[in-house]
């Protein structure tokens, strides 16, 4: 009866569990722990469904490996972490994030484009400072979504090793992949466009913080 209750989300997050392992690789597991440090792995994303649950199935096959493994993200995913048994730190509230939900919901492109780049700079410091605060120096590695540059300060800051996750093929840019009847200078001009929209809201609060980090 419980299992008909369950959300495809549960059901995802069930199968991937540290508990589902086969008795062969948890032997593998036990011998990369006797072999070498865990590593300290700080996974960070933002945004929906369909985000959380690439990033969780990361997470659990590190922590299937044997590493220490710290979730962050916004609070409305935590009841799935919780059952993958990681720990996991808000970055945004759930009540912020259902705030989001909202002011996209209507949302025009262009609208969403600038609400976007309000995001970035709204998480910048909040995922600058968990990194900072999770930091072992020498045994940390950081998987950090695209578009959390706070990752990237902490990177530059620290020094450890950044994974940086593409989920959207649109984030890679291509003039070969533009439909064939758009000429490939308007193609650019668009692209400039749009950076010119993301510059104007993140440009200013990502320099004051490489600034204040004593970074160029």
């Amino acid at each position: 009866a419980n299992q008909s209750k369950r959300s495809p989300d549960d059901a995802y997050v069930l199968s991937q569990s540290p508990a589902s392992s086969t008795t062969i690789e948890n032997r593998v597991t036990n011998n990369v722990s006797q072999l070498h440090p865990p590593i300290n792995v700080l996974v960070h994303w933002m945004g929906t469904t369909g985000d959380a649950l690439p990033f969780l199935g990361i997470a659990n096959a590190i922590a299937r490996r044997g590493h220490l493994v710290k979730l962050f993200g916004n609070g409305h995913f935590r009841p799935l972490v919780e059952k993958l048994g990681l720990p996991f730190f808000d970055l945004i509230t759930k009540e912020q994030y259902q705030q989001r939900l909202k002011e996209r919901a209507n949302a025009l492109d262009l609208e969403s484009l600038k609400l976007n780049s309000k995001y970035v700079v709204e998480d910048l410091r909040s995922v600058h400072q968990s990194i900072l605060d999770h930091h072992l120096p020498g045994r940390t590695v950081v998987v950090a979504q695209s578009y959390l540059l706070g990752s990237r300060i902490a990177q530059e800051e620290l020094g450890f090793p950044l994974a940086t996750v593409h989920l959207y093929p649109m984030l890679i840019r291509s003039l070969r992949t533009a439909p064939w009847w758009i000429p490939r200078p308007l193609v650019r001009l668009g692209y400039r466009l749009i950076d010119g929209i993301i510059d104007a809201a993140v440009a200013g609060p990502v320099n004051e913080l490489r600034s204040q980090r004593g970074l160029p």
